[in-house]
C-alpha cells in the first residue's frame, strides 16, 4: 500500500506486526488446545505409504538423479504442462515486478501504480484459495487450468487496452484483479498434475524443473521491460495465457497415483523399477 508520511508507514507495520501475533496464537491454540492427533483419522492412501524413487538425498546416487532428469526431459507430458503453466505463471511474475516501470511510460503516476501492485497480490491471494477449491472438483486439470487461463487473457487484454488509454478507472483495477486471481488459479493445480505425471518420481525433480520454466519467462520479461513499449510489456500477459491455454489443450493427464490406490499395481509395475532406467519408463495414460 502507498505510504505518504512517516505515520502512516509506522501504522503499515504496527498492522502486520499484530497480524503476525495473531497468526502465532491461533497457530499455538491448534497446537495445544485442539490437541491434533500424530496419527491422521483417516489413513493415508497406498500411493502416499509407498516409498518414492530417485528420492534426493545424500543416499542416492548422482547417476540416479541423473536418470530423474533425464526422465523429465523426456516426458512429453511433462514438458507441455511446464510450458503451459510456466510461460502464463512465468510472464505475470515478471511483469508484475515491473509495473511500475510499464506505468510511468504510460504516464500513470505512481501511487496509481502502488495500488495496482497491491491489488494484483489480493489478486493472487484469491487465486491460491480458487486453485486449491477448483482441483478438487475436476478430475482432469486441463478443464481446470484451460478456463482461467482463458479469463486471464481476457482479463490481460482489457487491461492492455484501457492502460493504453490512460484511463485508471474501475475497469484497470478489475481487469488487474481477475487477471492476476486467473493466472495463479493454476499454480497449485499444474503443480499437482506434474506430480501427478511423473509418480513415482520425487516431486522435488518436478518442482525444479517448474521452478526453471517460471524464471526462464520471468527473467526474460524482466530484462525487456524497460527497452520495448510498455503496452508490449503489457499485451505479453495476455498472449502468455492465451498460449497456456492453447498448449494445456494437448496435455494427457497421467493418473498413475490413482491407479495404483485402486489396486491395479500390475498396470504400473515398470514404474517401481524405474529407478535404474527412469528415462526409458512409457507413459500410458490410464
Amino acid at each position: 500500500m502507498p505510504a505518504k508520511s512517516v505515520a502512516n508507514f509506522e501504522n503499515l507495520l504496527w498492522g502486520e506486526a499484530i497480524a503476525c501475533v495473531a497468526l502465532a496464537v491461533c497457530s499455538l491454540i491448534d497446537d495445544f488446545a485442539l490437541r491434533m492427533p500424530r496419527i491422521p483419522f483417516v489413513p493415508p492412501s497406498k500411493s502416499a505409504q509407498m516409498q518414492r524413487e530417485s528420492t534426493p538425498d545424500r543416499a542416492v546416487p548422482l547417476r540416479k538423479t541423473w536418470a530423474a532428469c533425464v526422465a523429465l526431459v523426456k516426458s512429453r507430458q511433462f514438458l507441455i504442462l511446464g510450458a503451459a503453466t510456466g510461460i502464463s505463471q512465468g510472464i505475470y511474475g515478471g511483469w508484475s515486478s515491473v509495473i511500475d516501470t510499464t506505468l510511468k511510460k504510460l504516464s500513470i503516476d505512481s501511487e496509481t501504480s502502488n495500488v495496482l501492485g497491491f491489488a494484483s497480490t489480493c489478486g493472487t491471494i484469491i487465486g491460491c484459495l480458487a486453485g486449491g477449491w477448483l482441483g478438487s472438483r475436476f478430475r482432469s486439470p486441463r478443464w481446470a487450468i484451460a478456463p482461467a487461463l482463458c479469463l486471464s487473457a481476457a482479463c490481460f487484454s482489457l487491461y492492455t487496452y484501457v492502460a493504453s488509454q490512460k484511463d485508471t478507472g474501475a475497469p484497470l483495477y478489475i481487469s488487474n484483479v481477475l487477471g492476476a486471481a486467473a493466472v495463479v488459479t493454476t499454480s497449485a493445480i499444474g503443480y499437482e498434475a506434474a506430480v501427478e505425471t511423473m509418480y513415482p518420481l520425487h516431486e522435488t525433480y518436478s518442482a525444479a524443473v517448474l521452478c526453471i520454466f517460471f524464471n526462464l519467462f520471468a527473467l526474460t520479461v524482466t530484462s525487456l521491460a524497460a527497452t520495448i513499449p510498455a503496452n508490449l510489456t503489457n499485451g505479453l500477459l495476455a498472449a502468455g495465457s492465451a498460449a497456456g491455454a492453447i498448449l494445456v489443450c494437448f496435455f494427457n493427464p497421467l493418473q498413475k497415483r490413482i491407479v495404483v490406490d485402486d489396486g491395479k499395481e500390475k498396470e504400473t509395475e515398470e514404474l517401481y523399477h524405474a529407478l535404474d532406467g527412469v528415462g526409458d519408463v512409457e507413459e500410458e495414460s490410464v
